[in-house]
C-alpha cells in the first residue's frame, strides 16, 4: 500500500508536489528490494531516511536534509490517507472529487485497485463557521414553469418566527418560463418555513408561491388552488402520505453505478438490497434523510427500489396543504445534496426503456371517517368516486405516465377500468392531472395498473387503487392510489383527490 501510494502521489504532478521523476523511481526501487511490507510496518522515521537518501547529493547538507524531510512528510501523509480511506466508500460530498473518466464498480466482483481521484477538503466548511451576527440567510424556493425548482437567497436582519416576518420578493419570470419578457416580474409570497440544513444556525429555507404583478396566482401556482380545496374539506381532516420514487444518474447521463454501455443483472436483488453491487449511493440517500429530519420535513422512511439506482423516500402523514409543501421541499433537498455528489436526480416515470420498473409517487390517503372503526365503508365510497373520475386524475398524475402504467411491473393499465366496487366513470379526469409521461409507466406491468383502466383490490400492486391487507382485515384505515407518476405536482394530486372524494 505504501509503495502504491508513493507511485500515485509522485505521478500526480499537476495536483501534488511536482516530485522529481528520478527520486520517485529510486524510492520505489528501494521500497521493492525486500518483500512488500505489511500495512504499518514502515515507520515514519524509516520513511524519512529512505526519501532523504534520494534527494540530490549535490545540495548542501542542511538544505538536502530539509528537502528530504519535506518530501517524506508529504509522501507519508498521503500514504496514510490512502490506508484510512481504503475500506470506505470513495464518494463523500465535499471530500472527494473523481476525475471525469472515473468509473464506479458495477458489481460485487468488480472493485477499484486505485483511487480514481484526489482527496479534496471541504472548501466551504471554514466559511460556514464564520459568525454571521444577527443576520439570517433566507433562501426562497419556488416551483418554476417547467415543474423544476429554483431558489435565491436574501439577508434578513430580524428573527423570523413566522411567514409574516418575511417580505414578498420577486424574480425574473421570463427566465423561468413563468412570464413574458415585457412584463417579467413574478412575486414570491412566503408559504412555509424550514430549517436550512446546508447553512445551519438560524438560517432558513422559505417555500414560496408565485404571483403575477396584478396579484393573481401565476399559472404554475397549483398550491393556490389546492389550498382552497383543503380549506373547504378541513373538517374531514384529509391525511396524506406520499411515496416518492426517483432514479440516480451520473453527470454523463448514465444510470448511476451501471456498467458503461451495458446493463446490470436483472431486477430481483436490488429492492431493499444490502451490499456492493445491489445498492448504489447509499451515502447520498442517508444524507438526504438526515437533512430532511433536520429541516423539519415529515419524512417517514427510505428504501432502495426494484430497479438498480432507483430509490424511494416517504413523506407523511401530513394534513391538507402541508403534504405538498413537505414533498416539494424534500425534493429540493435531494437535488441540492445530489449536486454536491455530482449526481443527477430524475423524477421521470419511465427513465429507462425495457423490462425495468418505472417510478411513481404512490398516494396514501384517508379522512377521519376512514380512520375510525367501520371506516371501510368510507374507503369503498371514496374508491367509487375515484373510479368515476379516472381520466381527470390521470391528466394531472404526471407526464409520460403511460410509459409506466402498462399493466406490468406492479401497475394497472393507464386506460382500463375494472372494479368490484366502482363502475366506469371519471377515471380519465384523474389521469389527466396525475403527471406527465405517466402513460409510459402505467402499462399494466412492473407493479402498475394500465393507464386506461381503473381497478382496486386488497394488497394488489397491479391495481389503480390498493387497499392494504391490514386495512381490509381491521376494517378501517386508508387507501393507496398507485396511479400518480414520480414527476407529479403534489398540490395537483392531493387537490384532486380531496376534491373527488370529499367535495363531490
Amino acid at each position: 500500500m505504501i509503495r502504491q501510494a508513493v507511485h500515485r502521489y509522485s505521478t500526480n504532478i499537476s495536483f501534488l508536489l511536482q516530485v522529481d521523476h528520478h527520486m520517485h523511481t529510486e524510492a520505489e526501487g528501494i521500497l521493492s528490494t525486500n518483500s512488500t511490507p505489511k500495512r504499518g510496518r514502515l515507520s515514519p522515521a524509516r520513511y524519512v531516511l529512505i526519501v532523504q537518501s534520494q534527494v540530490e547529493p549535490s545540495m548542501p547538507e542542511k538544505k538536502r536534509a530539509q528537502r528530504g524531510k519535506d518530501r517524506s512528510i508529504h509522501h507519508w501523509t498521503y500514504a496514510q490517507m490512502e490506508q484510512s480511506l481504503a475500506p470506505v466508500n470513495k464518494r463523500s460530498a465535499g471530500t472527494f472529487v473523481p476525475p471525469p473518466n472515473a468509473r464506479e464498480p458495477h458489481s460485487a466482483d468488480e472493485t477499484h485497485d486505485d483511487m480514481a481521484g484526489l482527496y479534496k477538503p471541504d472548501l466551504l466548511a471554514p466559511y460556514l463557521k464564520l459568525d454571521q451576527g444577527d443576520s439570517i440567510q433566507a433562501e426562497y424556493v419556488w416551483v418554476d414553469g417547467d415543474d423544476g425548482l429554483r431558489s435565491k437567497t436574501m439577508t434578513v436582519t430580524k428573527e423570523v418566527k413566522s411567514i409574516d416576518d418575511l417580505r414578498i420578493w420577486d424574480f425574473d419570470g421570463s427566465s423561468t418560463n413563468q412570464a413574458p419578457g415585457h412584463d417579467s416580474d413574478v412575486h414570491l409570497r412566503p408559504a412555509a418555513i424550514f430549517k436550512d440544513p446546508f447553512r445551519g444556525g438560524k438560517n432558513i429555507l422559505v417555500l414560496a408561491e408565485t404571483y403575477n404583478n396584478d396579484g393573481t396566482p401565476n399559472r404554475t401556482n397549483y398550491r393556490h388552488h389546492a389550498k382552497k380545496i383543503m380549506d373547504l374539506a378541513k373538517d374531514q381532516h384529509p391525511w396524506f402520505g406520499l411515496e416518492q420514487e426517483y432514479t440516480l444518474f451520473d453527470a454523463d447521463g448514465s444510470p448511476y453505478g451501471w456498467p458503461k454501455g451495458g446493463f446490470p443483472g436483472p431486477q430481483g436483488p436490488y429492492y431493499c438490497g444490502v451490499g456492493t453491487g445491489k445498492v448504489f449511493a447509499r451515502d447520498l440517500i442517508e444524507a438526504h434523510y438526515r437533512a430532511c429530519l433536520y429541516a423539519g420535513i415529515k419524512i417517514s422512511g427510505i428504501n432502495a427500489e426494484v430497479m438498480p439506482s432507483q430509490w424511494e423516500f416517504q413523506v407523511g402523514p401530513c394534513e391538507g396543504i402541508e403534504m405538498g409543501d413537505h414533498l416539494w421541499m424534500a425534493r429540493f433537498l435531494l437535488i441540492r445534496i445530489a449536486e454536491e455528489w455530482g449526481i443527477k436526480v430524475s423524477f421521470h416515470p419511465k427513465p429507462l426503456k425495457g423490462d425495468w420498473n418505472g417510478a411513481g409517487c404512490h398516494t396514501n390517503f384517508s379522512t377521519q371517517a376512514m380512520r375510525e372503526k367501520g371506516g371501510m365503508k368510507a374507503i369503498e365510497a371514496a374508491i367509487e368516486k375515484l373510479g368515476k373520475r379516472h381520466e381527470d386524475h390521470i391528466a394531472v398524475y404526471g407526464e409520460d405516465n403511460d410509459l409506466r402504467l402498462t399493466g406490468r411491473h406492479e401497475t394497472g393499465h393507464i386506460s382500463a377500468f375494472s372494479s368490484g366496487v366502482a363502475n366506469r366513470g371519471r377515471h380519465e379526469d384523474h389521469i389527466a392531472v396525475y403527471g406527465e409521461d405517466n402513460d409510459l409507466r402505467l402499462t399494466g406491468r412492473h407493479e402498475t395498473g394500465h393507464i386506461s383502466a381503473f381497478s382496486s383490490g386488497v394488497a394488489n400492486r397491479g391495481a389503480s387503487i390498493r387497499i392494504p391487507r391490514h386495512v381490509a382485515a381491521q376494517g378501517f384505515g386508508y387507501l393507496e392510489d398507485r396511479r400518480p407518476a414520480s414527476n407529479v405536482d403534489p398540490y395537483r394530486v392531493t387537490g384532486i383527490v380531496v376534491e373527488t372524494t370529499c367535495l363531490q
